[in-house]
């Protein structure tokens, strides 16, 4: 956290010392002239975005799809020159597509696969996690939903790109559909036939921007240009926490394979729209 807080320092001094022309103030001279300057820039109470995202670095299971994001800018009741608020990242649906798992993860849980259960129902959910990676057209991952909550924080959300850091916690869950015998009075999962993969420790650093704002050519004002978002951010995965309905995954496979897959860390892009 202290790095991320530094960084924002460093960000927020350089871009403020390129862009002002008064030298003979300090930097929080100049950041209270910009803040109590009138101009029509105003930002919003709302935060909101719809945007596609694309992860790379996956190890295990991709979470690539479409997310929602909303939230809410608490700075706007004391200025409407600068973004401090709460922010939210969910997704309505789980999708309907099977989700994309890497082969080295499958092969890797295959060969280290425990045969020792401690129940029956802990042996029903580890052979449906074992037929799902091996393949079994009856049991397989469809779509995800994730939760994330943080908050967010732009200087200039209005100028120089609009440039938006976000910091949140949140969760990922992997829906598994499966077909097995006799496995919902086993499990007592009435009449759903759903397993989920939870990964409830996931960590998230976001940097927001409007690309098109950099251009000051009237053909780039279209009309949602200023609400063309971009994003690059950072997951980081504690899989040593990862469960199916109570089961801990650490406890169907080898300690070696949960030592290689503990920590996972993710990068991606996501382009969509947004106001902020």
């Amino acid at each position: 956290m202290k790095q991320f807080i530094f960084i924002l320092i460093l960000f927020t001094n350089s871009v403020f010392i390129a862009q002002t022309e008064n030298k003979d103030k300090n930097i929080f001279q100049k950041y209270n002239d910009f803040l109590t300057i009138k101009d029509e820039d105003k930002t919003s109470f709302i935060m909101f975005g719809v945007q596609y995202a694309k992860v790379f670095n996956v190890k295990t299971i991709t979470t690539s799809g479409t997310h929602i994001s909303f939230g809410l800018n608490t700075a706007r009741f004391v200025s409407n020159k600068f973004l401090l608020g709460i922010s939210f990242d969910f997704r309505l649906t789980k999708g309907f597509s099977s989700k994309r798992i890497e082969k080295t993860f499958k092969n890797d849980y295959l060969n280290n696969f425990s045969p020792t259960y401690e129940s029956s129902s802990d042996s029903v959910i580890t052979h449906i996690l074992y037929e799902a990676l091996n393949g079994n057209k009856k049991h397989n991952f469809r779509g995800m939903y994730l939760g994330n909550m943080g908050i967010s924080f732009s200087p200039f959300p209005n100028k120089y790109g609009g440039f938006l850091i976000e910091v949140k916690k949140g969760y990922r869950t992997f829906p598994m559909h499966y077909s097995y015998d006799s496995s919902d009075s086993t499990l007592n999962n009435g009449t759903r036939d759903w397993l989920d993969l939870d990964i409830s420790e996931v960590l998230s650093v976001e940097l927001k921007f409007k690309p098109l704002t950099f251009f000051k050519d009237d053909k780039f004002k279209l009309p949602l240009y200023p609400n063309l978002i971009v994003s690059l951010y950072y997951e980081r995965f504690d899989f040593s926490k990862a469960k199916i309905k109570g089961v801990y995954l650490d406890k169907m496979v080898t300690e070696e394979f949960t030592n290689k897959y503990k920590i996972e860390h993710r990068f991606g892009i996501k382009i969509g729209i947004g106001i902020y």
